[in-house]
């Protein structure tokens, strides 16, 4: 139902705005994954992990912080990267893909 708006002597339908909310799927396993790299074990244990993209740029690091669709990976430097969990190809640990482990 729209809002009428009243101008002068004339009336106007005022516009209707709907928001729009996109979700973005996100591949499940690779979400399990990065959530058990956020405990303090595996910050201590799995060190250093590197992150390969889909574009093949590799990024090394501990998890920082994991949002619904995207993680802060923490560098050896201090240095906070933002990634979408999408971009993340593989999970890298001491020369060797990351188990899966649940």
């Amino acid at each position: 139902m729209s809002r009428w708006q009243e101008e002068s002597t004339s009336i106007f339908p005022e516009p209707e705005v709907k928001a729009v909310e996109t979700k973005v799927e996100v591949d499940p396993l690779m979400w399990q994954r990065l959530r058990f790299l956020t405990t303090d074990f595996a910050k201590y244990v799995y060190k250093p992990l590197c992150f390969q993209l889909h574009d093949g740029e590799k990024i090394c690091g501990v998890v920082d912080l994991l949002h619904p669709e995207s993680v802060l990976i923490k560098s050896a430097g201090e240095v906070v990267t933002a990634l979408e969990i999408n971009e993340i190809k593989e999970i890298w640990w001491g020369g060797k893909i990351l188990p899966v482990r649940l």
